[in-house]
């Protein structure tokens, strides 16, 4: 006779947690396209956009901006190698359509009908009017879409842009980079996957690896991540502490990358994952203004952030980075109120990272 368990439920096939070497290098790329003004993000990062001359930078804002969405792969590719390779064999008028039927199915749902292909690539002007008309002001570089354009309508140029630029990046930077990240990201995998991660819920899995609905855009994300057929939870080495994501509207699915390498609670890594993840929190902590604002918060209090700006003597802007560095390490516990943010401590991520600090070091808490 059959065993008692003859029928076995399903792994969850939805969610996968893995290093995704296409993926990751394409979402350092889009860092370097949009967020080297946040603080907390990977020393190396910040080296290579450094290192990078203002024509490079340019290149990569026009590819990975203005030409984004013809370098999303559809297909899945193991490796960076593979990816390029994948580019090279695709039609330049299907690859350069990527980018244009995406903005059409977004006119289309967002106005109406969509005007001709050809009154949209008429001119530069009236490729810009379309685009504002989808995105508004706020959402568009106007320098950066004047110069896709000249690679919108030209497939060819615009496929050897695509590779040249991807190429040169990897190439000379990311190869290397992924060289040696890449058996600290692959241990944090096991770590989560240990941990049970990929057996949660998509909701679950994303408050597992800190997004609560306190500290980002929940009800968005949350729209995205229920809509994706697939969701790939991909460790970032050059993320910090902060949370980002790749979706593919061709064929829904989403990759959100996260830079907290160590399952909250988990004490087993190697000395490489624990050094990785401790820098990460400290470097939230090598700031004075940010030590202030967690000692006026360990008061007990919970306090805006006008409070917070105002007591300290920030401007708003400064108080903002400050604080979501803070709060996406995991030191202040976020509220929302109407438009209003409120912030206490963290006293058990605080104690946490101590005990963390004194284990990477071999060390007896207790001992004095």
């Amino acid at each position: 006779m059959p065993g008692y368990e003859f029928l076995i439920k399903p792994k969850n096939t939805l969610i996968s947690i893995t290093t995704e070497q296409v993926q990751s290098t394409l979402y350092s790329l889009l860092l370097l396209e949009h967020s080297l003004d946040s603080s907390g993000l990977s020393s190396s990062l910040i080296e290579i956009n450094n290192s990078l001359s203002d024509d490079i930078k340019m290149r990569n804002k026009v590819v990975m901006n203005g030409l984004y969405h013809s370098v999303i792969p559809v297909k899945e590719v193991s490796d960076f190698n593979g990816y390029l390779d994948q580019l090279r064999n695709i039609d330049p008028v299907i690859l350069r359509d990527r980018t244009l039927n995406m903005y059409f199915s977004i006119h289309q749902k967002k106005i109406g009908n969509v005007p001709e292909q050809a009154d949209i690539l008429r001119d530069s002007d009236a490729y810009i009017s379309f685009l504002l008309n989808i995105f508004g002001e706020e959402k568009i570089d106007v320098e950066i879409e004047r110069e896709a354009y000249k690679y919108i309508i030209n497939p060819e140029k615009m496929k050897d842009l695509i590779i040249s630029h991807l190429f040169h990046m990897w190439d000379l930077y990311f190869r290397k980079e992924w060289e040696i990240n890449e058996s600290i990201l692959e241990e944090s995998v096991r770590l989560y996957r240990e941990a049970g991660i990929e057996e949660l819920s998509k909701m679950d899995a994303l408050k597992f690896i800190g997004c609560g609905s306190d500290d980002c855009d929940w009800d968005t994300l949350s729209e995205k991540i229920n809509g994706a057929k697939r969701l790939y939870l991909v460790p970032s080495a050059h993320l910090g502490p902060y949370k980002g994501k790749i979706y593919n509207h061709e064929t829904d699915v989403m990759w959100l990358f996260y830079g907290s390498l160590i399952p909250e609670g988990s004490r087993l890594s190697t000395p490489e994952l624990s050094q990785a993840d401790l820098l990460i929190r400290f470097n939230a902590l090598i700031d004075g203004t940010r030590l202030k604002i967690l000692k006026m918060c360990s008061l007990g209090s919970e306090y805006s952030s006008t409070q917070i700006m105002s007591e300290l003597n920030l401007s708003q802007s400064a108080v903002s980075r400050h604080l979501k560095q803070l709060s996406a390490t995991g030191f202040l516990h976020e509220r929302r109120e109407n438009s209003s943010k409120f912030y206490t401590i963290n006293k058990q991520k605080i104690n946490n990272t101590i005990s963390s600090f004194a284990g990477y070091l071999n060390l007896d808490s207790d001992s004095k």
